[in-house]
């Protein structure tokens, strides 16, 4: 049987990256019954060669890896490597000495949303301030960040959900295991915020000049008490804790705090709510029935033990 125009475009397209059975099915949905050993020979005549698997996923990350978002890169690797994994094409992209400068550069450069003022903005402030981290913009290696690692996945989606709302950017999240002592691995939850125009507009988070930043960038925060509630729930989801023990009558809630300046800041918003508490060598503490149980009617969290323990307080007659 003679080839076609058409069926000569299609051995061109496809015999190249198309396994044998896939490229027999092409051919029987256009009705022509072309056997392997037809296809093999009329390609052998056109000078068509296969190109094996690690040679096509290899010409896709020559050409994309450096500007193309992981994601899209697995998608298309996928099709030839069903079970590959992000480590697997990182590692491999490596070991062609790829890099991806240019799809972060982009990512810097991505214009945000600049959020107004509000208890959603407050509490993003406040993980800021506790386990948060914001790159500076003198940073030599030009990678500038907003990030949150810790070990609770729920605080990391909180941290995520929120800055989407608040900014407009896409972040990046992962996971892994991090070696701790006696042998023992845990698992660690990231998110990262990638913006130069984000870090610009959020200032130095640092634990030594957090406190400088908000009074002279987001000095609203101290206007209305719902944001001073909101920004102490994101500063107790990263640094603070709670103790409850009905049976020992022991109620306490602190803050694991060393600068100074920062334990004057958190003490001066804990009074603005009328909430006693006491500044010792590494933090504040809130003891007392009343106390703690006042500050459980002011914060709230998402950490699931936090949360859980916040709510026996307040249950309480």
């Amino acid at each position: 049987m003679k080839w076609a125009n058409k069926e000569i475009e299609i051995l061109k397209e496809h015999y190249p990256t198309t396994a044998k059975h896939d490229l027999i099915e092409i051919f029987r949905k256009i009705n022509r019954n072309r056997t392997w050993l037809s296809i093999f020979k009329k390609a052998n005549k056109l000078g068509l060669k296969k190109i094996t698997h690690k040679e096509a996923i290899d010409k896709i990350l020559r050409e994309k890896y450096s500007n193309t978002a992981l994601e899209v890169l697995i998608k298309e690797v996928q099709k030839y490597l069903p079970h590959i994994t992000k480590k697997a094409l990182i590692m491999r992209a490596n070991r062609l000495g790829l890099n991806r400068r240019k799809y972060a550069a982009k990512m810097q450069q991505k214009k945000i949303k600049i959020p107004q003022p509000s208890r959603e903005l407050a509490w993003f402030l406040g993980v800021l301030a506790g386990d948060g981290y914001v790159s500076s913009l003198r940073d030599k290696s030009k990678t500038y960040k907003a990030s949150l690692t810790v070990v609770s996945e729920e605080f990391v989606n909180q941290f995520s959900k929120i800055g989407k709302v608040l900014f407009g950017i896409q972040p990046c999240l992962r996971k892994y295991n991090k070696y701790k002592l006696k042998g023992v691995w845990r698992k660690y939850y990231e998110c990262t915020f990638i913006s130069k125009a984000m870090v610009n507009f959020l200032g130095d988070w640092r634990e030594n000049a957090w406190f400088e930043t908000l009074t002279n960038r987001f000095n609203w925060i101290w206007d209305d008490k719902s944001d001073i509630s909101a920004f102490l729930g994101g500063f107790f989801d990263s640094d603070g804790s709670i103790i409850y023990n009905k049976e020992k009558y022991v109620r306490r809630a602190s803050f694991a705090i060393l600068n100074k300046n920062a334990q004057t800041t958190i003490k001066k918003m804990l009074e603005g709510l009328g909430i006693k508490c006491h500044v010792y060598w590494k933090g504040i503490q809130i003891d007392g029935k009343e106390s703690v149980k006042k500050f459980t009617m002011h914060i709230e969290s998402c950490i699931p033990r936090k949360k859980r323990l916040l709510n026996l307080v307040r249950l309480e007659s």
